[in-house]
């Protein structure tokens, strides 16, 4: 399976690689899905495991996933592949490790415009003020 990644935006952590729960309920080792990302004629294994605790669950198709193995960022022209045993009667999902819209960019816009303003009521030649 193999799949092309579009260029993380800025602020972005990038996706996760989500996947049905064991029979147990547990999750499994990123090791059993046998990821790899291919970027630039480079592969990176995929084997930094996502925390469930931080990321949740997604339901998708109906079923219930679980965060497994983290992608992370990616650049232009990346591709993700899976060949573990363990996708012989699994699906897994490269979802968006944030789906929500970050507040991080918004708060940098509102930040820089307050230093812009500060910065203005600070500076004589702003205000017209010689001196």
């Amino acid at each position: 399976m193999t799949h092309s990644l579009q260029a993380t935006p800025w602020f972005d952590p990038g996706a996760t690689i989500f996947t049905t729960p064991l029979p147990d309920g547990s999750i499994p080792a990123p090791e059993r899905l046998d990821c790899v990302v291919r970027n630039g004629g480079r592969d990176k294994q995929l084997r930094q495991p996502a925390d469930a605790d931080q990321l949740g669950s997604r339901v998708q198709a109906g079923s219930s996933l679980v965060p497994v193995v983290v992608v992370g960022a990616s650049g232009p022209g990346a591709e993700v592949t899976c060949s573990g045993a363990y996708l012989a009667n699994r699906e897994v999902w490269l979802l968006p490790t944030l789906p929500s819209i970050s507040a991080v960019p918004l708060s940098v816009v509102i930040g820089g415009v307050g230093c812009l303003g500060i910065g203005l009521l600070i500076n004589p030649r702003a205000r017209g003020s010689r001196g």
